[in-house]
């Protein structure tokens, strides 16, 4: 892309170029109404001589072949104005039309070139004048109006030279001013993005290596953005004094990221610096007040030009879901696959949200005494165009990532409700504690509950899981939801991050005992034990159980002996679009 972008000077020289065309243009036709045919031709020519001159700034390929071509009109140019300086011109006023040379240098050519440019004017023009009046050199004109016009010229020529250039210096400050700007991060007064893209362009054999500070929120939710900002400009404070030393240069880019680039340097070489890097900044304490702020970051590492700053991104967010310090970019692989992945399901979720495409499948839950479908869970598919059904497996994490989960969640809830409406069978909801710290969600849910009017056969459950940190907030909506009828079951209890005391704390109606517990627990004692000790613990507390995977009848045997009241798994039936379509065989 940076081949085919026109010149900047394309754009002055054409309106420069068109404005001098209708100037001649005009010249040429007053000319010829005068009689002064000679005069009205030469005018035309020079028209002529510009606009080929337009056309062939404009037909070059090259940004190099651009500049090459308006220093040589500037060349024709100084000629042609030479050759009417020292001749004094076709009349006596073509002498002043040297005032035109300073600007068209300075402004075409920059400072530096336009003095060049302006000082050979001025030296030839000066030779040729001293050698004509000394009658040395002949001339094709005899100047008519003398010395004093020769003089006049000369004085215009100079004053408009200086102002020229001042102007070009101003200019060139003010746009060295605007590219610091644009290429300098304001609060660390470190290069930004945009400088380092130019360096990776400009680089032969990169390293580039991503810093991202974890947790960064946290720091401004508790102390302040202030506090977070002066964070962020210590750490480069920091960094920058050291990083010059190992011939690394170092960038603040967006939010709480830096980035260390570093040219011809081996991997191993990067990796020793990284570690030292990420034991320095943890090992360094940003005092506030009464408060010592410490930081952990991660890293991602790339090598080579091509999609440098890509495959570093892809190496940190690798390193952050992996919980490690810093993980390394290591060309094509699954990585590369999972991310495409990504990007595509991305865009197929917000089509088939677009498409009311999302939909809930129903799997009874069934009274283990009586063998009587009392309940059923709506779990959520995606029914693709061609009618493949996707499970949640396959989408969920990627809706999470791209912030479709909570439209997934509405949807599920709308449908759900909507099924149930005038059935008789209580049904269950998933929620996570992304749902319930969603305001609009939440509210979406009430909103619903309200038109349907099915609260008390609604259960809501929430999975038990490392996810759910923050157990007031869950048990704030748990309270808040019982008030208008509904229920309440902890998914997933026993897959590996169950809280007995945060249990007790959130009062619900239903334990569903994760199916890592249930499935092997007719052949497994130490299950079958842990199974027994939850089921004593949810009866003491009033919760009635409820196992997951029951997959054939010996599990169901052993589920029924240990007390369990209700059973759900493909023993009885897998999950369905309908209602109507389970027939229960086994029960």
């Amino acid at each position: 892309m940076e081949k085919n972008r026109k010149h900047p000077l394309i754009e002055e020289f054409t309106f420069f170029s068109i404005s001098v065309l209708v100037a001649l243009v005009s010249f040429a036709f007053i000319n010829a109404v005068l009689g002064d045919y000679p005069k009205a031709i030469i005018d035309m020519l020079m028209a002529v001589f510009l606009a080929a001159a337009l056309i062939t700034v404009h037909a070059v390929k090259s940004n190099a072949l651009v500049i090459i071509t308006i220093r040589s009109l500037i060349a024709i140019c100084m000629v042609f104005l030479l050759t009417m300086f020292v001749t004094g011109g076709y009349a006596q006023s073509g002498i002043f039309w040297v005032a035109v040379f300073p600007i068209m240098a300075f402004y075409f050519d920059g400072k530096t070139n336009g003095v060049r440019w302006v000082f050979a004017f001025f030296f030839v023009s000066s030779v040729a004048t001293a050698l004509i009046m000394l009658n040395i050199l002949p001339s094709v004109y005899n100047y008519p109006a003398g010395w004093t016009t020769v003089q006049q010229a000369y004085l215009i020529f100079l004053l408009l030279s200086v102002l020229t250039y001042r102007y070009a210096l101003r200019h060139d400050k003010d746009n060295e001013a605007i590219a610091s700007h644009f290429r300098i991060d304001q609060l660390t007064g470190l290069p930004n993005r945009t400088q380092l893209l130019d360096d990776v362009h400009a680089s032969t054999n990169p390293t580039l290596v991503l810093m991202n500070i974890d947790r960064f929120k946290d720091i401004n939710h508790f102390f302040g953005n202030d506090i977070g900002n002066l964070v962020l400009a210590a750490i480069a404070g920091k960094m920058t004094a050291f990083s010059s030393h190992d011939h690394v240069c170092l960038y603040k880019l967006h939010a709480d990221e830096y980035a260390f680039l570093a040219e011809g340097m081996t991997l191993d070489d990067v990796l020793e610096k990284v570690r030292y890097y990420h034991a320095f900044i943890e090992n360094t304490f940003y005092a506030h007040d009464d408060y010592t702020i410490s930081v952990n970051v991660t890293f991602g590492i790339a090598q080579g030009k091509e999609n440098l700053i890509e495959h570093a991104d892809m190496a940190l967010k690798t390193a952050r879901a992996e919980n490690s310090e810093f993980s390394v970019y290591n060309g094509p692989n699954t990585l590369d696959e999972r991310y495409r992945q990504s990007i595509n399901w991305t865009r197929k979720i917000k089509e088939n949200i677009m498409e009311q495409r999302v939909v809930p499948y129903y799997q009874p839950i069934v009274n283990v005494k009586t063998g009587v479908v009392e309940k059923y869970e709506c779990l959520v598919r995606i029914i693709e165009r061609d009618g493949t059904v996707v499970l949640p497996e396959v989408f969920l994490d990627v809706a999470r990532y791209s912030k479709f989960y909570s439209y997934i969640t509405r949807m599920m809830v709308r449908k759900s409700f909507d099924t149930f409406k005038d059935k008789p069978y209580e049904f269950s909801i998933n929620l996570t504690a992304e749902d319930i710290s969603n305001v609009a969600t939440v509210q979406y849910i009430k909103t619903k509950l309200a038109d349907y009017g099915i609260a008390g056969r609604t259960v809501f459950e929430i999975t038990e899981s490392e996810n759910v940190k923050n157990y007031e907030l869950v048990s704030k909506f748990i309270a808040e939801m019982r008030t208008l009828g509904c229920k309440f079951a902890i998914d997933d209890f026993g897959s590996g991050f169950s809280n007995f005391a945060h249990l007790i704390q959130l009062h619900v109606d239903y334990l569903k005992i994760d199916g890592s517990l249930v499935k092997n627990i007719d052949t497994d004692p130490a299950s079958r034990a842990i199974v027994e000790t939850i089921v004593t613990f949810a009866g003491k507390l009033g919760m009635h159980t409820i196992a997951e995977y029951v997959h054939s009848s010996a599990v169901f045997d052993a589920i029924r002996t240990c007390g369990i009241e209700y059973s759900q798994g493909f023993y009885h039936n897998k999950p369905l679009p309908g209602l109507s379509e389970h027939e229960l065989p086994n029960a």
